[in-house]
């Protein structure tokens, strides 16, 4: 980590001038009135819903934000998670790159990111497979962003998934870790892959939504073939996976 590294602020001002700037007055608007109701909101659950999970031995609370309104969706438990792994890197002074401009918008990020789409500052705006260089990293997270990665895109190519894969692991310094956070249901191609074994992790958590704003560890048979929204809106289970360079 070095100085000339991004570092983003979470307060709701900056960011407010930050969207007045950057897009339209509109969008300003949009993002004013939709901080003023969800900020209660997110409080509230904060001080009634002390939730947390079991994450590799660890306990683990839920975030809730009022951006992107974290309890309705898989956020609550893959952003504390993702946080814990780069606030450990981050202590140790390694090199950090984030793929899909996600924790920034809930924590103070100090880290390289790139977006291929999202334009924010200090975030460079790149396909990952067009991310040619020489450093190796200590940390690579991927929130939710992997199953979007040729799924969502014209014309679709579901393979650039595997690609991308590929590509992430081959940036790993040795011993660094690539930490990919994705709900199941989503994209068919990517399930279809944990389920044959093509996307592999060294290591996997899988967790299973049982509650509006409640989940538990669970084991692969239970979440392989969960449903995007159902029962619950947005992800009904998440998978948590680590590669090891």
């Amino acid at each position: 980590m070095t100085s000339t590294q991004p570092r983003f602020s979470q307060n709701p001002f900056i960011r407010l001038l930050i969207v007045l700037r950057e897009k339209s007055v509109t969008h300003a608007i949009i993002f004013g009135l939709n901080h003023v109701f969800a900020w209660p909101l997110a409080l509230l659950h904060r001080t009634f819903n002390h939730k947390a999970i079991e994450y590799d031995g660890k306990t683990i609370e839920y975030v809730f934000r009022a951006y992107n309104h974290t309890w309705l969706n898989e956020r609550m438990i893959e952003l504390p998670i993702a946080q814990a792994h780069v606030e450990k890197h981050r202590r140790l002074d390694h090199h950090i790159l984030e793929v899909g401009n996600v924790l920034s918008h809930y924590f103070d990020a100090e880290h390289e990111i790139i977006d291929k789409y999202e334009t924010a500052p200090g975030v460079r705006n790149i396909d990952i497979l067009d991310l040619q260089t020489h450093k190796r990293y200590d940390l690579i997270v991927c929130v939710s962003t992997l199953e979007h990665v040729g799924w969502d895109e014209l014309p679709r190519q579901p393979e650039k998934l595997l690609m991308a894969f590929e590509h992430l692991r081959s940036l790993l310094a040795d011993g660094g870790i690539l930490l990919i956070t994705a709900p199941i249901g989503e994209n068919h191609f990517l399930d279809e892959c944990l389920r044959d074994g093509r996307l592999r992790f060294d290591r996997q958590h899988n967790y299973l939504r049982i509650g509006r704003t409640r989940w538990r560890e669970a084991g692969w048979n239970e979440i392989k073939n969960a449903q995007h929204h159902h029962p619950f809106r947005f992800g009904n289970a998440v998978v948590i996976g680590e590669v090891r360079g």
